[in-house]
């Protein structure tokens, strides 16, 4: 009993190791560590506002402001700055939110493969040695570098919050035989949660769920299955239209094309042979995954009349077109396949090389010790967990803290007169700046004390308000004249002329022009999100109204007897 109950503490010591540098140190001083912390800070002023959710970031570009938040995926954001609020520290808010979905990431991996190892009957690991895999495929997935190198190195905190919900995904699909009502929860929860943390990463869910739906369920003889899984994925988009909608429809608005250029095209981030496989870059694997996927092969050519050998085999082929894309081979791939270009950097599919790795090792182990004696499978696990740490020791002694300095003044940095004030953005280039502005503009015409940053006549204008996105102004003018704000011209400003609604133009430089009749007037500027974000928004209400019937109803059967 004691030595089941140490294996059984062993994914949570992995957990441990896993956050033990953000445990030490609080936020990691990675690759993007200020754009993430800015990012923050500034969705919770965005919420503080009023905005919910937020989609207009109010103090960046020197006030300005940026769309940002109608793009960027929310979840990070959103729950870091609520913990944020609760600490009164973004720095420590954020590390708070990593530690908990490197726990939520145990019990996801943990269910994913537990219903590899008992599939297709559907249900939990059926003896010591399907439990003891679990355990092996946990400690692949937890320690993985790739995996500690997101949260710890790069700040690729929404890439990694995405990663850690794609396996209910893959357990929904895993469930869909024997148990639909389930699939169709999870398949679409995991779906909805991955889709609102990384936008990138929701497009490789699909395509491992589509994918495993193939490999497990041939559509000529497992309709009602793939009825099951279609709804859920349209429930998943459904589900999350408030944020992917206007992502999708208002592209046009800003420069995409910076995603494409200097670094970031993919044509440049090939990594060189082999490389993935050493602990050099910070994108490495180290040598267990090829370990464990030789190990994987080995296994698969063993396993004859086990129903598993295919889900097996279907796991391997997704592991040799992730490393196909992450080599140089695949540039006609990149260039041809809609949105992959997007993806920029080749090695970021190691991330769910991650995952199927430890799919991959968990059923390897199971079915090479299927018949071995108990002491030699604890000996074999407890082996793996040792080469699985020091597999991890070189990404995390890489792990730097933020700098004492800095750490004591970021409360005042990350304040929203101070984010004006330094004109700050959250992105290295200016993907999220509307198309039509300037961006040397926000530079050489930053407002000071006003957001008024020209009057085109005579007039004494007193602010009475001037918030990222309400503005409010008392004008005296002897004869018509126009305000220049220094707001970039977008969709949702609302403008209203002594209580009256009245139009704004987009100037030369890409903000904002108002035109003011003679006399005394009060100028209101307010930003309101888009057309399209408010459509989504009740779209998404819908969505979850008829989601949440549909999973208490009995329209889908709890269990089947037997897999389509």
């Amino acid at each position: 009993m004691a030595r089941r109950n140490a294996l059984l503490a062993l994914p949570w010591v992995a957990c441990a190791i896993a956050c033990w540098p953000l445990v030490r140190d609080g936020f990691p001083r990675g690759h993007d560590w200020v754009f993430e912390l800015v990012r923050v800070a500034e969705y919770r002023a965005a919420l503080a506002a009023g905005q919910l959710p937020p989609s207009w970031g109010e103090n960046l570009y020197g006030g300005y402001g940026s769309p940002v938040f109608l793009f960027y995926a929310p979840l990070f954001s959103a729950g870091a700055a609520l913990f944020a609020w609760a600490l009164d520290s973004v720095a420590a808010g954020a590390a708070l939110l990593l530690v908990l979905l490197t726990v939520v990431s145990v019990v996801t991996t943990r269910r994913m493969i537990a219903s590899a190892c008992a599939w297709p009957a559907g249900v939990g690991p059926a003896n010591e040695v399907a439990a003891a895999a679990v355990r092996v495929g946990v400690y692949v997935a937890l320690l993985h570098p790739y995996l500690l190198g997101d949260k710890l190195l790069r700040n690729a905190d929404a890439e990694f919050a995405a990663l850690c919900f794609v396996p209910i995904v893959l357990e929904g699909v895993l469930r869909a035989g024997a148990r639909p009502r389930a699939a169709f929860a999870l398949v679409s929860g995991g779906l909805a949660l991955t889709i609102l943390s990384h936008n990138l990463t929701a497009l490789v869910a699909v395509g491992l769920a589509l994918g495993a739906g193939l490999v497990l369920y041939p559509p000529g003889r497992s309709g009602r299955t793939w009825a099951v899984l279609g709804a859920a994925l349209g429930f998943g988009l459904a589900l999350t239209a408030f944020f992917w909608l206007p992502a999708v429809s208002l592209t046009s608005w800003v420069r995409t094309e910076d995603l494409l250029r200097g670094k970031f095209d993919f044509h440049r981030q090939f990594p060189a042979g082999g490389a993935i496989f050493g602990y050099g870059p910070f994108y490495a694997t180290g040598l267990v995954t090829p370990a464990a996927l030789l190990a994987a092969i080995t296994v698969a050519f063993r396993l004859r009349d086990d129903p598993r050998r295919r889900l097996l085999v279907g796991v391997l082929g997704a592991a040799v077109v992730f490393l196909f894309l992450t080599s140089r081979a695949s540039t006609v791939v990149w260039e041809s396949a809609p949105l992959l270009p997007l993806f920029q950097f080749p090695w970021r599919w190691i991330g769910p090389l991650a995952l199927v790795t430890a799919l991959a090792a968990a059923l390897a182990f199971a079915g090479s010790l299927a018949g071995a004696r108990p002491r030699l499978r604890v000996t074999i696990e407890l082996a793996v967990f040792a080469l699985c740490v020091l597999n991890a020791l070189p990404l995390l002694a890489q792990s730097r803290p933020i700098l004492p300095q800095l750490r004591t003044r970021l409360p005042q940095l990350l304040t929203p007169e101070a984010i004006r004030r330094d004109g700050r953005s959250v992105t290295v280039l200016d993907e999220y700046l509307p198309r039509a502005a300037n961006p040397e503009v926000w530079k050489t015409r930053r407002p000071r004390e006003s957001p008024v940053v020209r009057v085109g006549g005579a007039a004494d204008v007193v602010v009475l308000r001037d918030a990222g996105s309400h503005i409010r102004l008392s004008v005296r003018a002897a004869e018509p004249t126009s305000l220049r704000l220094a707001r970039w011209a977008f969709p949702g400003w609302r403008l209203e002329l002594s209580g009256r609604s009245a139009e704004w133009q987009a100037n030369e430089d890409g903000s904002i022009d108002i035109d003011v009749p003679a006399g005394e007037t009060l100028v209101e500027l307010r930003y309101r999100a888009p057309a399209v974000r408010r459509f989504g928004l009740a779209a998404s209400a819908v969505a979850l109204a008829g989601w949440l019937a549909l999973v208490a109803s009995r329209r889908l059967p709890l269990r089947r007897n037997s897999v389509s």
